[in-house]
């Protein structure tokens, strides 16, 4: 067309940001990230490697509880986990 592509503002974007991923520009971007990803997940699962979940929330503070981000979870507090390095160790020992 001869128009020209509206140019929109970051702020814009990320306050619409439900509508900004629809774009099929950003929809493609997901696509091919996602892709890469699972081609990486073959390849290591292919090795023998295993995928580990570790929690993203816990009952308490961990790291010595600076700055921790605390929230309520079913009516008992629970904390973000700051790092995933502990549950890691532990699945490998």
């Amino acid at each position: 067309t001869d128009r020209p592509f509206p140019r929109l503002g970051q702020e814009l974007r990320l306050d619409n940001r439900w509508v900004d991923l629809r774009v099929p520009a950003n929809n493609a971007i997901m696509r091919i990230q996602s892709g890469v990803c699972q081609l990486f997940r073959e390849s290591l699962y292919s090795e023998g490697f295993v995928e580990i979940h570790s929690p993203k929330l816990i009952a308490g503070e961990s790291e010595g509880g600076a700055g921790v981000f605390k929230t309520d979870y079913f009516g008992s507090t629970a904390c973000l986990a700051q790092s995933p390095q502990l549950y890691k160790q532990m699945s490998i020992s």
